[in-house]
């Protein structure tokens, strides 16, 4: 074996060692999954900085697209929008169809019209995809982009900066993504169907085979799809297998690399580190956002170039390895870089004498440029030493400015926190009288609930809905509504003292803060060249990561201030808030009771009127009563009276029927005392009749005296309810302003 074929062997077991080591140490068989987005930290710390995907759930929840974005909303929001749409006659753009990098024919058409196509993908020849990756979501897009985030605040966070580019993607089932990195760090949303990922991390970037192919475009003439040659474009390195069915005949090396598939669903967010291969399918009509991240240029891509520069050392199988016109080339042995060495060469004699003058010619240069170096040391000695001073002067200087603009702003902290403090006294004051007035419904609420109660007691006739009842329905109306007005204003006043020490805790940090680096440039403006514990400190010269400029650093407590004030003003009208409730809450309360008071005092003298009244007719009628029974026994006695003259008149003319022959004469006598028996019954049938009339109109006058006296008794009962218990419980009611 030769050396060239032994440094090659070397190159292919280090690229393979450094594929197993990456899946061995840190790389996943499966794509790991969370339940909900990461914290910033915990992100970078282990997702970003080990460059390893994560799918994420649940993190789009909040997107109102998640919701909105059907074919008909879309229809109604930018059906009339342009936008620019991707179409190949076999759903593969940017990908290599007959030995050429072909790029697919971008047109450009109304969404609706897209959507059309999307809805019957069959009336229509070619695939067609919405794909432009130049940001297209903020350039076309605009009048649905509130529809989601501008960025994923926990991803702009951990990448230190906001998204280079916000990308939207949208097509047939039919279009695939072939196999390509990026130079981002992408967060990849799906919003409707989903995407499939073939990953294939930059570890195995030795493994994927790239070759140079001619750059092409689709065109579509008569129904026809044609590819033209992009001269102006020229040729383009692209991956050469398809991951899905690779020729490993031909690119055996790709076997080694190792896949691994994920699938994002709606509302679920794919993290594709930057330099990771993937190779990406759909669902038809998905519906995804991605947002691309800028890179870190730092020494992860420096080792991917390392590795890419390595590979380009090692031919492919499939490609002579022959070092004919290579003077030399590089190996890994372990962790050292070596060169092939080559034999000595001879010389000329010639070639030896010119070395020599050569040698002298630069040893009196160099000496000539020691002598110079000397001199130009003096000089920057004394120059540098002034530098020094001047520079610590500036320093000095720059220090006291600071010192000055901490105090200026402690003092503005401190004048806020003292403000804010008596502020929160007085809100916990006006607090306390809130509750206080709340408390103090209890009472007449009780005794209004406690009147309804007892008018209920009221029996018959006078069990009625009068104007008491309506007035003291609308106190406990009132007092309930005053109680929900005082909870509310409670909850506002708490909520607002929270608001407040929370600024006041604020304040408090700042002004420790302040305090401390007051002390500490204090202490730094002392100190001189002879302070005594001056020391090195390896990495003192630095600007910490976590540092701010002054800018912000008078922002934060200008805001804390800003933020103070807003809260103590806030603070201050909802305190002039309290006092107008409590007013008005008092006097809606004592106009009320006064309303309800005025109606039983209004009732209970109506009742009395009318008891009065009912006891007169009740005398009257008790009068009457007696005149009735009197006439009753006066009628019965004029009937009595009737029987012997009845029976005297009877006698006579039963006596007169026994006188002799012609003696039984119908004189004037005989019919006189047949006039006088029907005289005498029919006075006694009047006497009889009106006797009967008599004693009905007894029982109506008794029965109205039952009637009466029953009716006395009810509005006695509603006099002992309404001015005995209701207004006896009334008399305690006293409503304060607080």
């Amino acid at each position: 074996m030769s050396h060239s074929e032994g440094i090659i062997g070397t190159l292919d077991e280090a690229v393979e060692t450094l594929a197993a080591e990456a899946r061995e140490l840190y790389l996943d068989r499966h794509v790991p999954v969370l339940d909900a987005p990461p914290s910033p930290l915990s992100f970078y710390r282990e997702y970003v900085s080990p460059n390893k995907p994560v799918l994420i759930r649940n993190g789009l929840q909040h997107w109102t697209a998640n919701n909105k974005w059907t074919p008909q909303y879309l229809r109604e929001k930018i059906g009339g929008c342009v936008v620019t749409v991707a179409v190949t006659p076999n759903g593969y753009a940017d990908a290599i169809t007959d030995g050429k990098f072909v790029m697919p024919e971008e047109r450009r058409m109304e969404m609706s019209n897209f959507l059309d196509i999307m809805e019957h993908p069959d009336q229509h020849s070619g695939v067609f995809y919405i794909q432009k990756q130049n940001s297209n979501f903020t350039d076309e897009f605009r009048e649905i982009i509130g529809d989601v985030e501008s960025d994923i605040p926990w991803g702009t966070e951990a990448f230190g900066s906001l998204p280079d580019a916000v990308n939207f993607w949208m097509g047939d089932t039919r279009a695939v993504t072939s196999m390509h990195k990026d130079p981002y760090e992408n967060l990849y949303c799906v919003v409707r169907g989903s995407k499939t990922f073939m990953l294939i991390p930059p570890t195995d970037a030795a493994f994927v085979p790239y070759e140079t192919y001619q750059a092409a475009k689709f065109i579509e003439r008569d129904g026809e799809f044609q590819i033209e040659e992009d001269v102006d474009t020229g040729e383009v390195p692209w991956i050469a297998v398809n991951p899905l069915n690779p020729d490993l005949s031909l690119y055996p090396e790709f076997g080694k690399a190792r896949g691994v598939e994920v699938t994002v669903r709606e509302g679920e967010i794919l993290y594709l580190p930057s330099l990771w291969f993937h190779h990406v399918r759909q669902s038809h009509g998905c519906i995804a956002v991605d947002f691309w991240y800028d890179m870190q240029f730092d020494i992860k891509y420096n080792y991917y170039n390392f590795l890419q520069n390595v590979n380009s050392q090692r031919p492919l199988p499939s490609t002579p390895s022959s070092f004919a016109n290579h003077e030399r080339c590089v190996y890994i042995h372990g962790r050292k870089m070596a060169k092939l060495v080559q034999g000595p060469t001879r010389f000329t004699h010639p070639e030896w004498t010119t070395s020599n003058l050569t040698h002298y010619a630069n040893a009196e240069s160099e000496r000539a440029a020691a002598e110079r170096l000397v001199e130009e040391s003096k000089r920057l000695s004394e120059e540098t030493a002034k530098r020094t001073e001047k520079t610590q002067r500036d320093v000095s200087k720059k220090l006291e400015q600071r010192i000055d603009d901490i105090k200026y702003w402690k003092k503005e902290l401190d004048d806020k926190l003292a403000n804010l403090v008596t502020e929160i006294d007085s809100l916990i004051a006006f607090k306390a009288r809130v509750e206080k007035a709340l408390e103090a419904t209890a009472e007449p609420l009780h005794i209004a609930k406690q009147c309804l109660l007892n008018r209920e007691k009221r029996t018959s006739i006078d069990l009625v809905h009068d104007d008491v009842q309506k007035q003291l329905i609308k106190e406990v109306e009132t007092i309930e509504g005053v109680q929900a007005l005082l909870n509310r204003t409670l909850e506002q006043t708490t909520e607002q003292i929270r608001l407040n020490r929370k600024s006041k805790y604020q304040l408090e940090k700042d002004l420790k803060d302040k305090f401390s680096a007051l002390s500490i440039d204090e202490y730094c403006a002392e100190l001189r060249n002879n302070s005594h514990g001056l020391k090195f400190k390896d990495g003192a010269a630095k600007i910490e990561a976590n540092s701010v400029c002054p800018e912000d650093w008078q922002d934060f407590s200008d805001a804390n201030i800003l933020k103070a004030e807003r809260e103590r003003q806030s603070s201050v009208e909802l305190r002039t808030l309290i006092d107008g409730i409590l007013q008005q809450t008092s006097n809606d309360m004592r106009k009320q009771c006064s309303d309800v008071n005025v109606a039983f005092n209004k009732r209970i003298s109506e009742t009395k009127d009318t008891k009065s009244k009912l006891e007169d007719h009740l005398n009257k009628i008790v009068g009457q009563i007696k005149e009735a029974e009197e006439n009753i026994s006066r009628l019965k006695k004029a009937i009595d009276d009737k029987v012997l003259p009845m029976q005297l008149a009877q006698t006579r003319l039963d006596t007169r029927t026994n006188r002799p022959n012609v003696e039984l004469c119908r004189d004037p006598v005989q019919y006189r005392l047949i006039e006088e028996v029907g005289e005498i019954e029919s006075s006694v049938a009047q006497l009889q009749a009106r006797l009967k009339q008599t004693e009905d109109s007894l029982k109506g006058l008794i029965r109205n005296q039952l009637a009466l006296e029953e009716d006395i008794g009810v509005k006695a009962n509603t006099l002992f309810i309404d001015e005995v218990e209701c207004m006896g419980m009334r008399k305690s009611i006293n409503i304060q302003n607080f």
